[in-house]
């Protein structure tokens, strides 16, 4: 049986370098998810996840395209960083999968209350604040909560091919997934980049063209 699993991280901000504090992991199977925290000055968490990630046949992520570039640029061991740019090429994103789409990003938020019937419990920002306040455990639930949300969105997109998310406008919006299931970030990029959606009606259209180009000196 396949083994399918949603990973999250919560990190010390948003630039590459800056620490990673937890990665959480969870099991879709085993209705699980096992965190690996920071401890001190110590990286070896990192390690330990990768190699958990690893032993997963099918990885998804909401922006993990982000949580594989923090892993790879504060790890201080190589291999672990080159699996992580190695997985950010190969698992699920399903925001990548969503904006290669339709051009534009969107929140994990947005999917959780328009397909689950439930938000998050914070923001990024919140969880800086409290790992910074020494709330540890708080975090750690916090992204084991973020991991679980991802883990039910990525199988209800592939039991029924399509998603719903809440606009800032409070309306319900339907996102049918292109190929009727969730692709591999490398095949999502590709057809982006062979047949890039429609964005004349966008001010300021962004491009995800080289989004994933920090990959390419670890491999």
């Amino acid at each position: 049986m396949t083994r399918v699993a949603a990973l999250d991280t919560e990190t010390g901000g948003l630039e590459p370098g800056l620490p990673v504090n937890v990665v959480s992991i969870h099991d879709v199977r085993a209705r699980r998810c096992t965190s690996f925290v920071r401890r001190g000055d110590s990286r070896d968490h990192l390690i330990h996840a990768m190699q958990a990630a690893r032993s997963f046949d099918t990885l998804a992520t909401f922006n993990g395209n982000f949580d594989f570039r923090m892993i790879a640029s504060y790890t201080d061991d190589p291999a672990t960083a080159k699996l992580a740019a190695r997985c950010a090429l190969t698992n699920y994103d399903m925001l990548i999968n969503f904006a290669t789409n339709t051009g534009y990003m969107s929140s994990l938020d947005s999917f959780a209350l328009g397909t689950l019937g439930e938000g998050k419990t914070g923001d990024g920002a919140h969880a800086v604040a409290m790992w910074g306040a020494g709330e540890h455990d708080r975090v750690r639930e916090y992204c084991e909560n973020d991991a679980r949300i991802t883990a039910n969105l990525f199988m209800q997109g592939m039991r029924v091919g399509r998603l719903s998310r809440r606009t800032k406008a409070g309306k319900t919006q339907v996102w049918p997934l292109p190929v009727g299931r969730f692709v591999r970030t490398c095949d999502a990029l590709r057809t982006y980049a062979e047949n890039p959606p429609d964005v004349s009606w966008m001010d300021e259209p962004s491009n995800f063209t080289d989004i994933a180009d920090w990959v390419v000196p670890l491999l």
